[in-house]
């Protein structure tokens, strides 16, 4: 098991809801169950059953709860001390994310990191997805940011953040006065896509296709400020997460959720080089630090419009 598991299953014993638990995770619910039926398996247990209100824990699953507790409560114990001793810790990263989530996304979580440890030095190269996995692959960066699926052959993922979709769409359209946008809703617009080096440029496509729509796509771009032009001069719509779309969204411009049939999410995070045999010290301790404090970053203004 993982430390991140046993805190997903705490957070499963505060809400007794696998749907609020998920929500506060920022995961999916399928995510969540997946994760805490393999810590069942794991452990040959019943932890909890379900009912028509939420989940009930059995008397073991309270047992592993309490346990659970101290656990991670002397392991944050054993962080602590071993950050307390580390603050003298001189060391780089080069780490690659993609244009859009580098301004809209990371700045405070990597601000964060850099004051808690501030003789490691950051170098942020800003690529798209694709190319982060290959930069990071040949070696050219330490770590990187990506959209699922990954190869997981080649890399290790390390989840940060679930976001819903939102329509990128000029007010001047009547669509921008809807609650929420469907796929149908947008088989006649035209739809302005991320290039070919981004695994969005694929997903939007596929997800129209899986309605029986294929999209108007009339211009594609690596150029996420240039998407957010276009469509303030209504040349048509694209997609972005919500972060993203709070950052370029301006008054000529509305954002407008996604309604799916099923859970359409842009599901993100960290990638490691799973081939690598001794990975930088200062890795673990970015990873570390980001786990540990991702709850007060998604109350920064960059994650209070996450939608659920």
């Amino acid at each position: 098991m993982e430390i991140r598991q046993l805190k997903y299953y705490l957070q499963v014993c505060k809400d007794l809801n696998l749907s609020k638990a998920a929500n506060h995770l920022f995961i999916t619910q399928q995510a969540l169950s997946q994760s805490m039926k393999n810590m069942e398996d794991e452990l040959d247990a019943i932890l909890f059953t379900r009912n028509n209100h939420g989940i009930v824990l059995t008397e073991l699953g309270v047992l592993v709860k309490n346990d659970v507790e101290k656990f991670i409560h002397e392991y944050e114990n054993l962080v602590n001390r071993i950050q307390h001793n580390t603050q003298s810790l001189k060391g780089s990263l080069k780490i690659a994310v993609p244009p859009g989530i580098a301004p809209s996304v990371l700045p405070p979580m990597l601000n964060g990191f850099s004051v808690a440890y501030p003789e490691v030095h950051l170098s942020i190269l800003e690529v798209p997805d694709l190319d982060c996995e290959e930069l990071l692959k040949t070696g050219q960066v330490d770590l990187a940011f990506s959209v699922l699926p990954v190869d997981k052959n080649d890399f290790d993922f390390i989840p940060l953040f679930s976001y819903c979709a939102y329509a990128f769409i000029n007010k001047c359209s009547p669509l921008s006065r809807k609650a929420t946008i469907s796929f149908q809703d947008l088989k006649n617009e035209n739809i302005l896509l991320i290039s070919d080096r981004f695994k969005w440029h694929y997903t939007i496509p596929d997800k129209f296709r899986s309605y029986g729509i294929e999209p108007k796509i009339t211009q594609s771009s690596a150029q996420v400020d240039l998407l957010a032009r276009l469509v303030r001069f209504n040349q048509g719509v694209t997609i972005f997460i919500e972060p993203v779309a709070k950052t370029y969204v301006s008054a000529e411009t509305a954002i407008v959720p996604i309604s799916s049939l099923d859970d359409f999410r842009y599901e993100a995070g960290f990638i490691l080089n799973s081939k690598q045999k001794v990975q930088k010290y200062t890795i673990g301790l970015l990873i570390d630090f980001l786990t540990r404090h991702m709850d007060e970053f998604k109350n920064l203004p960059q994650f209070s419009m996450q939608s659920e």
